[in-house]
């Protein structure tokens, strides 16, 4: 699988509970065969968050509440 190609860099703070669960979430991925990484996990999440989002457009809720509204 090829990956996007990434041009835009963020700097995050995490606390270290929210780094332990990161670093415990690939484990258990990686057991279970993916490859994945921190970033992959955190861009996996991010795309969830954004797409069930009710004030972005193009997201999962503004198209299924602009279907409703016709």
């Amino acid at each position: 699988m090829s990956k996007a190609r990434y041009t835009e860099r963020v700097t995050i703070g995490f606390t270290p509970d929210q780094n332990r669960r990161l670093e415990e979430l690939v484990r258990v991925r990686s057991r279970k065969g993916e490859e994945v990484n921190k970033a992959d996990l955190i861009r996996t999440a991010l795309t969830f968050y954004f797409m069930h989002q009710d004030d972005l457009p193009g997201s999962r809720r503004a198209i299924a509440r602009s279907v409703e509204g016709k």
